[in-house]
């Protein structure tokens, strides 16, 4: 949760972003105050009492130390921009880079020194286990080094939408391991495909879990029709029969949800030493229907987090994302959505085009202009 506070006109300094010129958002916004721009939504005050008892002088000494992996396959100069702002805002943070060369050349010297890209890299694409594979591989190599205590996934599309020394506040009162979107992946009789209470094609809506056992659990047996060139698929749901066919996971439950997560040092270790870690990759890099279907990034990490004493934070992945569609991915945000952005509790936000101005105003909302 973020640390309670109503911003005052012009001043974000108290909350560790910066100054804002009032002039500006009162321009920018059609005639909006400052407070209407910035007003947070208050959670607890014993969260803000323990803060500020923690950190009385509302600096970042002796606060959590947060670092980064990044998954990328495209636009180094937006790759770039993100990693400079990760290192402006969090000072200096170790960021472990995959990107996809085989995709799209990169020169790793116009990159920041705290910026490290894992080599050889897996030439990983969308919906397929190589992403996984990727993702926990800079896991890896970030689990390797010293100074840190947090991480956090992120795409090379994604932008910092909160300041580094509250989200470093919070996650030194932190009472959970990770933060991450997760359900457990099961039929919901009465659910139907509709959007959820914002209008949106979201994880959290009751149809995404059945969605999720079709793609992970339900077992596709095609067998031909009545003329050679068609083909028919019998989908097999039964828990009982999936048992009999021998496509049931054992020892563990299937969890899914959205893919950008973030955790501490415990958080990485059982992603990469889970006892059943094996059997768990080994499922879900096995086809069981057709690959776009399968999506198993949105999976693997939750099923490893969730099958272990790992305590998972009640406020998800603090991440804000938009699916206005039945789409594959999330909207692209603009600069329309700023304020939606700010005044959401999430620290990240995707997908962003490349210099979109929406990137400029969170710049400035963020102190770094």
């Amino acid at each position: 949760m973020r640390v309670p506070q109503r911003l005052r006109r012009g001043e974000l300094g108290r909350f560790g972003i910066g100054r804002c010129n009032a002039a500006w958002l009162h321009a920018s916004f059609g005639g909006k105050t400052p407070d209407e721009v910035y007003a947070i939504e208050s959670t607890t005050e014993k969260t803000e009492k323990l803060a500020a008892e923690t950190n009385p002088k509302g600096r970042a000494e002796n606060v959590t130390k947060v670092a980064f992996v990044v998954l990328s396959h495209s636009n180094p100069a937006q790759l770039l921009r993100l990693t400079t702002t990760l290192m402006r805002l969090y000072e200096d943070p170790q960021i472990v880079c995959h990107h996809n060369f085989t995709l799209c050349p990169l020169n790793q010297n116009e990159f920041p020194s705290v910026c490290q890209f894992v080599r050889p890299h897996i030439d990983a694409k969308w919906g397929e286990f190589s992403l996984v594979r990727a993702g926990l591989l800079a896991i890896e190599m970030l689990h390797q080094l010293d100074g840190w205590e947090w991480f956090f996934l992120l795409s090379g599309s994604d932008y910092p939408i909160a300041g580094a020394e509250s989200v470093r506040r919070e996650l030194l009162l932190a009472d959970f391991d990770v933060l991450i979107d997760s359900r457990l992946a099961r039929v919901v009789q009465e659910a139907v495909d509709v959007p959820d209470e914002k209008g949106e094609f979201s994880h959290s809506r009751p149809y995404w879990c059945s969605l999720a056992y079709d793609r992970y659990l339900t077992y596709h047996i095609s067998f031909p029709g009545l003329k050679s060139s068609d083909k028919r698929r019998l989908r097999v749901r039964s828990p009982m029969l999936l048992k009999i066919f021998g496509k049931w996971p054992i020892p563990f439950r299937v969890y899914a949800g959205d893919q950008w997560f973030g955790g501490n040092r415990r958080t990485a270790e059982v992603l990469l030493h889970h006892p059943e870690r094996r059997a768990i990759l080994k499922f879900f890099e096995t086809t069981r229907g057709s690959p776009w279907l399968r999506v198993p990034d949105e999976a693997t990490y939750q099923t490893l987090v969730c099958n272990s004493d790992l305590i998972l934070s009640r406020l998800g992945s603090r991440r804000f994302s938009k699916w206005p569609h039945r789409d594959r991915h999330p909207k692209w945000l603009c600069q329309e959505d700023f304020l939606e952005i700010v005044n959401s509790n999430a620290w990240f936000a995707r997908k962003f085009l490349p210099d979109d101005p929406a990137l400029d105003l969170l710049d400035k909302y963020l102190g770094l202009k």
